[in-house]
């Protein structure tokens, strides 16, 4: 018995090594490959209705060689020989299980599956229950679609059954999981799938690499814009004006502007006043001799600038205010954006 099925799996595999050869054509493989599924090579075929122009005529050796396989004790009688490959195969289709090849007899109880091709696929009472296309393995559409990626036209020929759902009560189209995952495989993993696939791919990486290179011109030369409203230019040195045309920057163009404006306030107007922060930071820190050095290296992380440039506004403040300069006046040196800073420092004594 083991012997006999030895034999029977290595023809199958010589079948499918003849079904390539014989479907050799780029434009049918591609549509026809997703229904071969080991034993059954020949019999998926009625499903892809537009290829039969290609393949017809080769096929009717292929076949008989079939038929002989699947019953090498029956004889090929006239009713299985049709005119045709195509009357041949639907012939097939109405009197034999489509999934264990049983033949069918009139008292027979089966099932039905639908075709979109307009062939009527049937399945004994064994394999509707147990086999792939029992309605424990069929799956509704929308699941296919997020299980293995396939949308309307992919499984547009595939078969189908329709049913109820209780869930969201409504009518649902059902498919079986081999079939769609055979044409996933076909789609995405088959040499022409892959190629086509990366294709697709790289056209949606170069796309969106062309849409980041518009968005970062058009930010930038709004920024050029409006810094040049205000006397600034850009600068290349600038690590906010990078992440704002790089579009990683979290502040709006007006408030990447006012932050430039500040930082020329501060390395312009008062650059003594900061450079001196900055000193005397970095020699408290370098401080050897400091009692407290747990503070000191919980301060090393700090962002030195965010306390040099508030400590030196302070420092500017309490100078011009000793030097008689009244509030207005330093407000007018000031941008807008540090005018409430500068007049609590004013404030105090």
């Amino acid at each position: 018995m083991s012997q006999k099925k030895g034999e029977r799996e290595s023809r199958t595999c010589g079948l499918i090594r003849e079904a390539k050869q014989v479907l050799c054509s780029p434009d049918v493989l591609y549509e026809i490959f997703s229904y071969l599924v080991f034993s059954d090579v020949v019999h998926r075929i009625i499903l892809v209705n537009k290829t039969w122009k290609s393949i017809v005529a080769n096929l009717n050796k292929l076949w008989e060689d079939y038929i002989l396989f699947q019953w090498p004790d029956a004889k090929l009688t006239m009713d299985m020989r049709r005119t045709s490959s195509l009357e041949t195969f639907k012939n097939y289709y109405t009197n034999n299980c489509y999934e264990c090849f049983k033949t069918l007899k009139k008292a027979s109880s089966f099932s039905t599956l639908r075709s979109r091709t307009g062939c009527v696929i049937k399945v004994c009472d064994d394999c509707a229950f147990s086999g792939p296309y029992s309605e424990r393995k069929l799956y509704t559409k929308t699941r296919m679609y997020e299980l293995l990626k396939l949308n309307d036209k992919d499984i547009a020929n595939l078969p189908y059954k329709e049913g109820y759902s209780n869930a969201y009560r409504k009518t649902t189209t059902n498919l079986c999981l081999k079939n769609c995952y055979h044409k996933a495989l076909s789609k995405y993993f088959t040499k022409g799938g892959i190629e086509a696939n990366n294709e697709r791919l790289k056209a949606i990486a170069e796309k969106r690499r062309q849409n980041l290179e518009n968005a970062k011109k058009e930010r930038k030369a709004e920024l050029i814009k409006a810094l040049e409203e205000e006397g600034l230019e850009l600068r290349a040195d600038s690590r906010l004006c990078e992440a704002y045309i790089n579009g990683t920057c979290h502040q709006s163009l007006e408030q990447v502007v006012d932050t430039m404006k500040e930082m020329r306030f501060y390395h312009e107007t008062i650059s003594s006043y900061v450079q001196s922060e900055f000193e005397a930071m970095n020699n408290w820190f370098d401080n050897e001799d400091m009692d407290d050095r747990w503070l000191r290296r919980e301060m090393r992380s700090v962002n030195r600038a965010e306390i040099a440039y508030p400590a030196a506004l302070k420092s500017w403040v309490h100078d011009m205010k000793g030097k008689g300069e009244t509030l207005e006046t330093l407000l007018e040196t000031a941008p807008s954006t540090l005018h409430a800073d500068i007049e609590k420092a004013y404030s105090k004594k």
